[in-house]
């Protein structure tokens, strides 16, 4: 069978596990996948994250959400009003504001005009540079804003602008990337797996393969094979998202 999206990787390794696993323990071998595969989007995510966009109107001043510390600003849950996938802002702005802001940031290379037409993405005008421009301007004025790493002051009853990056979820790994989301994937599995209940000394392999990458314990110890898993992934990050090839991770 074929596996031509990340879906199809995991459904082959619920299929068949690649250690010894009986029916007594394979609802916690689905938890040890589930792990590998919460752990292996956290990865890709924080190497080559998406880039959203969205416009929401902060809702009116309650006593839920007054903010005590400044009565002009209420305090806004950045998850539940955003993205429960949230990562980090590239802009937060009134949306009134935001054809100058970004005028004034970015100059000649977004004409104004543009902000006089609907449903436009500002997102499909500009590039990575500017994504990096504007993020490096932007985050320190946002980040004072920040209340416990969960909420924001903004304005009542006010419609903001926002551009930020969030985290990927399974349908969104492209398949440019699946050789490195398996050869991921496959690393986790296994560091999951020595590190869960399922596992004990007698199931530990002297050696076994990952995507053509052999990796040989002698002796075989469970600390020897995390740290050698753990430089296979180190190793595979840096090959597949090399830093200096990625500018959206500023």
């Amino acid at each position: 069978m074929p596996l031509n999206t990340a879906l199809d990787i995991v459904n082959y390794y619920l299929r068949t596990p690649p250690f010894e696993v009986d029916k007594n323990n394979y609802e916690r071998y689905v938890q040890i996948v589930d792990k590998a595969l919460t752990q292996t989007l956290l990865e890709i995510s924080e190497n080559n994250p998406v880039i959203d966009e969205k416009i929401f109107k902060t809702p009116a001043k309650t006593e839920e959400n007054t903010n005590i510390t400044d009565d002009e600003y209420i305090l806004v849950d950045i998850y539940g009003t955003i993205d429960q996938r949230f990562m980090d802002f590239i802009i937060l702005v009134e949306k009134d504001e935001l054809p100058n802001y970004i005028t004034r940031i970015l100059g000649r290379y977004i004409p104004i005009r543009y902000f006089g037409e609907k449903n436009i993405s500002l997102l499909n005008l500009i590039s990575d540079d500017a994504l990096y421009i504007l993020h490096e301007y932007t985050w320190k004025r946002i980040e004072r804003f920040l209340i416990r790493d969960r909420y924001i002051k903004l304005k009542p009853e006010t419609e903001y602008y926002t551009m930020y990056k969030r985290y990927r979820d399974i349908t969104e790994i492209p398949r440019t990337e699946l050789n490195c989301f398996m050869k991921l994937f496959e690393i986790n599995l296994f560091l999951a797996f020595f590190q869960s209940s399922v596992y004990t000394g007698d199931n530990l392999f002297r050696s076994f393969s990952i995507s053509g990458l052999s990796i040989s314990l002698n002796p075989p110890s469970v600390d020897q094979a995390v740290r050698n898993l753990s430089q296979m992934k180190l190793r595979v990050l840096n090959e597949c998202y090399d830093a200096g090839d990625l500018v959206m991770r500023f």
